[in-house]
């Protein structure tokens, strides 16, 4: 195999062995390679993965670097990412590329580019993402979502980093911190613990009890442990935050003392606006997730399938149609976890005067349809309640 294909100025860094004076083009099915390698440019590379990802589905070797000691990385395309090898870890077969037993990813001639770390947001309202992505879907299948090398997971609709393995042993919350901050997973040393917003973005409220409410392929052997966040519980000095992903993803406070597991996060993505709310016409405009909420409550409570009816048959602020029931991942935005438990944890101002108890979402309890999720905005509680029950609704487009 001729080992001296095309390449582009990537953002790739190689060990003094490689040679960008040495990269050229292979002339045999230069045209398959230049269609795809086409593809790269202007990509970046980092994390032994391609940003952002390419659609296609079959593997294919795309892109090949080699030095003059014939020391080769090459990109290959699976499942819809570029993920580098050492040219001993393949073969090339007619129009397909196979990976030997000993294959490693990703080459280590790849060294991965840091990513900064924010400061995580100081208020209590943490949704930081656009709903254009799908972070607020109830399920975690998007394709090419999560991208893994080395322990770390990437998330491209959040731009978060995971640990891919969580602590073997559970811990008191006070030990989180220093846990993070120790851990050197993938070469990074600025690992935190995630907030509570954060982690609830990795619930797969699709996925029944008897599995762990969480991404398998990108989080495998997750633990059905409750997992820490870094929020503590305002007001109540001996509780904070945490996710039950063997509980089909509920949010609820535990005792600090607790030895509950965590899973270390880094980040890249902008922290979100003290004042994110706009308020026109009894309609509340979040300009960080793009979503817009009725502003006030009806003093009806309902159902789950009569809220349903209701949000579909809203006229308000010019809006006639496109009203819905939100997903619980949507309504759990509008949580204020700055604000102590047993008043309105909401923002005051866009939201005043609401009422502070359980709000209907859309979202079914997986594998259990009598029941459906509902945001209580009194305690933060994230949990499930009879679809027969009667809560209060907020609709939102």
């Amino acid at each position: 195999m001729n080992k001296k294909i095309v390449g582009f100025a990537f953002q790739i860094f190689f060990l003094s062995s490689l040679s960008y004076a040495d990269i050229r083009v292979d002339a045999r099915d230069s045209a398959r390679r230049s269609s795809l390698c086409s593809q790269l440019n202007d990509a970046s590379i980092a994390f032994g993965q391609l940003s952002p990802p390419i659609p296609i589905s079959s593997a294919a070797l795309c892109c090949q670097w080699c030095g003059e000691d014939n020391l080769c990385a090459a990109a290959v395309f699976s499942n819809g990412n570029c993920t580098f090898y050492n040219s001993t870890d393949f073969v090339e077969k007619p129009g397909h590329v196979v990976l030997l037993p000993n294959a490693t990813t990703p080459a280590p001639t790849l060294v991965p580019t840091p990513v900064p770390t924010p400061v995580p947001p100081s208020n209590g309202l943490l949704a930081a993402w656009s709903r254009a992505g799908g972070t607020y879907k109830d399920g975690t299948d998007q394709t090419a979502r999560y991208s893994i090398w080395e322990g770390v997971v990437t998330d491209a609709l959040t731009l978060m980093q995971w640990e891919q393995t969580g602590s073997t042993n559970g811990m008191s919350w006070s030990s989180v911190p220093n846990y993070c901050a120790a851990r050197t997973t993938g070469g990074f040393s600025d690992w935190r613990a995630p907030n509570i917003g954060e982690l609830q973005t990795l619930v797969d409220f699709t996925i029944a009890l008897s599995a762990v409410s969480i991404n398998a392929a990108a989080f495998p052997n997750t633990s059905t442990a409750d997992f820490w966040s870094s929020n503590q519980d305002v007001g109540n000095a001996g509780n904070s935050w945490t996710v039950g992903f063997g509980s089909y993803g509920v949010s609820y406070w535990d005792t600090i003392a607790t030895l509950d597991e965590v899973r270390c996060v880094r980040s890249k993505y902008p922290t979100p606006p003290a004042e994110r709310y706009t308020v026109a016409s009894s309609v509340v405009t979040d300009t960080v997730t793009g979503l817009i909420w009725q502003q006030h409550a009806p003093a009806s409570t309902y159902t789950q399938s009569e809220g349903v009816a209701y949000c579909t048959n809203l006229n308000l602020g010019g809006f006639s149609s496109g009203w819905r029931l939100p997903t619980i991942k949507e309504l759990a935005t509008l949580v204020d976890y700055s604000v102590p438990q047993y008043s309105l944890m909401m923002d005051a101002t866009a939201f005043a005067g609401e009422p502070a108890s359980w709000f209907w979402s859309s979202t079914p309890l997986a594998d259990t349809p009598a029941y459906a999720w509902n945001v209580h905005f009194d305690v933060g509680n994230v949990n499930d309640n009879y679809v027969s029950n009667i809560l209060f609704v907020r609709c939102v487009r």
